[in-house]
Order: C-alpha cells, then structure tokens, then sequence
C-alpha cells in the first residue's frame, strides 16, 4: 500500500507472508521532514524526504526524467538507467535487477531478474 499527496508519499507499508510465516511487516509513514519507518517493535528514520516515484509508480507511470525510485523494501533509493525508448532497468541491492518496457506510458512488460529464478509478465490485451 502506498499514499501520495500533492506529489509526495504520506505513507506506504509492506506486508508478505510465505508458507505461514510473516517474512516482512513493515511501514513508512512521513513525520516533520522525514519518515519514520517501524517494524514490529523497531523503528528508525530516514531522511530522504520527500520521496516523490517508489516502486510501486513503475506499475503505473513510465519514469520519464525520473532517475531514483525509493524501494520500501530495501529502504533505499535505487537508480533508474533509461536503457532504451521506454525501457528502463532498476538493479536491486541484492544483485536482483528488473527491466520494465512501457507502451503509451504504460507498464506493458516487466522482466524479473532474481537471483534463484527469472519471470516475464505482460500486460493481456483486454
């Protein structure tokens, strides 16, 4: 889940559970000029404020002009390198790296490049 206002992310979480277990449950959430991002019990702050494209807007909105993208997961600022005519790569901190190709400024290809496995997705033509 991710909130924007006024062009600004308000807040944001991020929820996975595999095979039963809780993986990651966590929450950033803007506070007087930064976020203060909790997990369970621990909390901490980061000061890259304001966060204007995460993650999630890849899916929605082709990064033109844009070159940095806040993963919540990694609670970082990944580089996005502009590889072709609406085609874009996002390497990850952990040696992972995504290719996202757009069509009328809208997502039509994705290709997962992780570690232990490889996905494609499209987008179905209604």
């Amino acid at each position: 889940m991710t909130v924007f206002k006024n062009g600004i992310l308000r807040e944001s979480s991020i929820y996975r559970r595999l095979d039963g277990k809780e993986k990651i449950n966590k929450r950033q959430r803007a506070q007087n000029g930064k976020y203060v991002i909790t997990a369970g019990a621990n909390s901490s702050e980061l000061k890259s404020y304001p966060i204007t494209y995460d993650m999630l807007n890849l899916y929605s909105k082709e990064p033109v002009n844009i070159r940095k993208v806040y993963s919540g997961n990694f609670e970082s600022t990944l580089n996005i390198e502009k590889i072709g005519d609406h085609k874009y790569k996002v390497s990850l901190p952990d040696n992972s790296y995504n290719y996202y190709f757009y069509r009328d400024g809208i997502l039509n290809e994705m290709e997962i490049h992780h570690t232990l496995y490889s996905a494609k997705i499209i987008l179905a033509a209604k």
